[in-house]
């Protein structure tokens, strides 16, 4: 079974946003870890002031999930409608650190506000040790 998803990223130096979306392993578990590998790729922890920029961003979301175990590829969207069918969606704003919103979505819910939130903070505290017996039970 899928559990898709979509991640919007937003903020940083242009306000620009740009929408993913994943077919397959969507869930918290899996997701926060490669949005932290994409920070990390990023550089923004070293002051990369490119990892503040959404369209940069999302391209280092991207490349975090090639050659993981369960990589499903990312399709950058051309809007930013939600689909009717993800079972989760994520907000990533970045800068020179990333902040996250987890929200689990009803089938065909059409907004945000239908969503429940489920966790929101700091990428690294978000997918760190503290969070994956959490992640485990969605």
């Amino acid at each position: 079974m899928s559990t898709r998803a979509q991640v919007k990223v937003q903020g940083g130096i242009n306000q620009d946003q740009i929408t993913l979306y994943r077919h397959c392993d969507g869930y918290p578990k899996e997701m926060l870890k490669t949005i932290l590998k994409g920070y990390e790729l990023s550089g923004a922890v070293k002051g990369n002031w490119e990892a503040a920029r959404g369209g940069k961003a999302a391209s280092f979301i991207i490349a975090a999930g090639v050659g993981s175990e369960t990589y499903t590829a990312f399709e950058p969207e051309n809007s930013h409608e939600l689909h009717g069918d993800i079972e989760f969606y994520y907000i990533v704003t970045v800068g020179t650190e990333w902040s996250v919103q987890v929200y689990k979505a009803p089938f065909d819910c059409g907004d945000v506000k239908n969503m429940t939130l489920l966790a929101k903070g700091d990428i690294v505290e978000l997918a760190g040790d503290e969070f994956l017996e959490y992640w485990k039970l969605l």
